[in-house]
């Protein structure tokens, strides 16, 4: 089997995950990702044997099933296992960023769906890791030194970027100007990315962050989830760039994609946020007068109406912080 059909396995079984919750809408997404990827990134598929290629397109994936195990649908997490796996070992940069959604989605999952009474799918998600794993672990054991050993070693050998650089990275991400709009070419654009404030990355963060409470609270709980993902891959570019060795900063290009995928996970919490606040207003106020909305509202919205003064100041604190 050749690395273009697992490409289009992972992919398909994203879709088809999606599509298990009942969500062509998420579906429409991960193809949108998929085709947005082919028009930006067309070395991605026309070079898929190259890793963080191989990888890129496994971390889509990883994202997109994470959803649905968060929303409560633990029987995908063993996919999740081996999606995260695959994009962990073929390639470094995407390593912190994969092996969090694993871990978090089964445990936002069963926050979201109770304790579930049967626990199969841990039992196989375990079983999953350990053949994915197993060789990288003989190898540890078996070589003098093992690949994690000289990862580990290398670490304090050589000055990192900082948390500075990371939460740029993640402002990168959170920009109102998207990052998934970017062909390649300004995708490696240095000046691009010292644009950004790293106090607007704190701001994104805070936000996704603020927009799950708020919509556990309205009881959208698929939203919910959804933010939760986002916060952990939020949280997983700022430690992954922060711990960028200075000297590969060059190598923007090459470090970028994670970061691009991030971008429309953020977006698209952002749209559902808006999408579901101005619904609710829509619903809660035909055919009543502004009395009587009014005494509805916080019945109604419980939530959502702070989910749109959240969702407005994503856009509209942009421009008093990229100038700190």
């Amino acid at each position: 089997m050749g690395r273009g059909t697992v490409l289009r396995l992972a992919l398909s079984a994203a879709v088809e995950a999606m599509w298990s919750k009942g969500s062509w809408l998420g579906g429409a997404v991960v193809a949108f990702g998929a085709v947005d990827l082919a028009w930006l990134l067309p070395d991605v598929f026309a070079h898929a044997m190259w890793n963080p290629y191989f990888g890129l397109l496994f971390l889509i994936a990883t994202v997109a099933i994470s959803w649905v195990v968060a929303s409560g649908s633990l029987g995908w997490w063993p996919v999740v296992v081996f999606t995260a796996s695959v994009a962990a070992q073929a390639d470094l940069i995407f390593s912190i960023l994969a092996i969090a959604l694993a871990v978090a989605s089964p445990i936002l999952g069963t926050f979201r769906a109770g304790r579930p009474e049967r626990m199969r799918w841990l039992v196989a998600g375990i079983g999953v890791g350990v053949v994915c794993w197993v060789s990288t672990l003989i190898q540890e054991v078996t070589g003098s030194p093992g690949n994690l050993a000289l990862i580990l070693n290398a670490r304090g050998k050589e000055a990192v970027a900082g948390l500075g650089f990371g939460f740029r990275n993640l402002a990168l991400a959170g920009s109102p100007s998207p990052i998934w709009l970017v062909h390649t070419a300004g995708l490696g654009n240095v000046a691009m990315l010292h644009k950004q404030s790293s106090a607007w990355g704190v701001v994104v963060l805070c936000l996704v962050a603020a927009i799950a409470v708020l919509a556990w609270r309205a009881g959208r709980k698929n939203l919910a989830a959804l933010a939760g993902i986002g916060v952990v891959c939020s949280v997983g570019v700022v430690v992954t760039f922060a711990d960028v060795p200075k000297v590969n900063e060059v190598n923007l290009l090459f470090l970028m994609y994670c970061v691009w995928v991030v971008g429309i996970l953020l977006w698209v919490v952002v749209g559902w946020a808006m999408v579901e606040t101005l619904g609710a207003a829509v619903r809660h106020g035909r055919g009543s007068g502004a009395a009587r909305w009014w005494s509805r509202r916080r019945r109604g919205l419980a939530g959502l109406d702070q989910l749109a003064g959240l969702c407005g100041l994503l856009l509209l604190g942009a421009s008093a912080t990229r100038g700190l």
